[in-house]
């Protein structure tokens, strides 16, 4: 049985700060996405604050909050679990942590994707020069960890489909990667859909998922010269 109250889901851990509100009992979702690639703590609040009133309905709608817990950016994965660990304990209502390269895979599998491929190659940018990589089988579940990895040292598969908006790089630096196309709609996070799924294993009694950072690199902190 599907939750009777909404199901708020976050993604801020990437290029864009966007924010669903679900009714999972009449499937119907109200969605609002900013591309950025900084300045997500001052979008985030107002994004949800506009799809709560555009409900109709009040904060104490939300029965679950979903949100993506990484890889990607380290102060947009910050701010988007700040914000649903804080509206989760006001609100005292589950919070359900979603990692971004299997969110990528579970949403083109929602979707469809070609149907020779055997496998799915999630990469999404890093803004240096390596990429954030993890394989999946055709049903979703991880064939490798999620990791931070030189173009290079990729591993060749010609029956991937590529996901992700790292696709374009690797396309473009390893020309013997004749990879399956990505399709559009799986450059970026779909809230909707990680609403409908984090719905869905609330429903299921699935066991749950920490709102925990997934970091796969330390962060690009430095102390004072000298130290």
């Amino acid at each position: 049985m599907l939750p009777a109250r909404r199901v708020l889901a976050i993604d801020t851990a990437m290029n864009q700060c966007a924010v669903s509100l679900l009714d999972p009992l009449s499937g119907n979702a109200l969605r609002r996405v900013m591309p950025m690639t900084h300045g997500h703590a001052g979008a985030l609040v107002p994004l949800i604050e506009n799809v709560v009133k555009d409900s109709g309905e009040g904060y104490d709608s939300i029965g679950l909050i979903a949100v993506t817990t990484g890889p990607g950016s380290f102060t947009g994965i910050r701010v988007g679990l700040s914000c649903a660990r804080g509206l989760a304990l006001a609100l005292d209502v589950p919070v359900r942590g979603f990692g971004t390269l299997e969110t990528f895979a579970r949403q083109s599998l929602e979707t469809g994707h070609p149907e020779e491929g055997q496998s799915l190659l999630v990469l999404i940018e890093t803004r240096r020069q390596n990429l954030f990589v993890q394989s999946f089988d055709l049903q979703g579940h991880p064939l490798s960890p999620a990791c931070d990895s030189a173009l290079d040292d990729i591993p060749f598969s010609d029956s991937a489909i590529l996901l992700g908006d790292g696709a374009a790089r690797l396309r473009a630096c390893r020309p013997e990667f004749t990879l399956l196309p990505c399709p559009e709609n799986h450059q970026m996070i779909d809230t909707d859909f990680l609403a409908r799924w984090a719905a869905n294993e609330e429903a299921s009694s699935a066991p749950p998922r920490p709102a925990s950072p997934l970091y796969v690199r330390p962060a690009d902190v430095y102390g004072p010269p000298g130290r």
